[in-house]
């Protein structure tokens, strides 16, 4: 799986200053739900000084359609914005979808700030990010807001992962959803 080409989606997720970052476990539900449905997906974390090289090389490696951002803490709102620019400047034709507590809660404020966001998804994402990769229609999807005609949608949170059904990321091969996954398991972290 290291060398594909042509993925789905390449999840970021950010560090904190330089420090190693732990993966979320929403990314690794997500990666797992979507490799269930079909989808290709990579998990990489950032945690070096050359963030823009980084995910500049990550983008050119595995040529996702969608990056998708953590944005679970507040902490990381720079990162997440600098990482999406990033993105975009890489290749202005890949979607960037960012989600978590904080992009939640911020989802407006955050929509009128960058234009290098496309998609913020709210709450529970897993059916939601899903739809969105097969329709790539963000006005058909739940739990989402986005900009449209200079406007801005917020769709309400209708979707909520009420059973443990498609948590599966215990049940894959985390080597295989995470990129560089010896130099993650081996990192020290504070």
């Amino acid at each position: 799986m290291d060398n594909l080409s042509n993925l789905g989606v390449l999840f970021f997720q950010p560090a904190i200053g330089n420090q190693y970052g732990v993966i979320s476990l929403g990314f690794l539900s997500l990666s797992g739900y979507l490799q269930k449905n079909g989808v290709e997906s990579r998990i990489v974390v950032l945690a070096d000084k050359n963030r823009e090289d980084t995910v500049s090389k990550k983008i050119n490696q595995f040529r996702p359609k969608i990056v998708c951002i953590s944005f679970h803490w507040y902490i990381h709102a720079y990162e997440i914005i600098k990482i999406a620019e990033v993105v975009k400047k890489t290749d202005p034709d890949i979607k960037v979808i960012i989600g978590g507590h904080s992009s939640t809660y911020f989802d407006k404020q955050i929509l009128d700030f960058t234009s290098s966001i496309d998609v913020i998804i709210k709450g529970d994402g897993e059916k939601p990010l899903l739809d969105y990769i097969i329709s790539q229609a963000p006005q058909k999807v739940e739990n989402i807001s986005f900009k449209k005609n200079d406007g801005f949608v917020s769709k309400p949170i209708t979707y909520r992962q009420v059973t443990l059904e498609n948590l599966t990321a215990a049940n894959e091969n985390m080597n295989e959803m995470v990129d560089e996954w010896e130099k993650y398991i081996t990192t020290k972290r504070v």
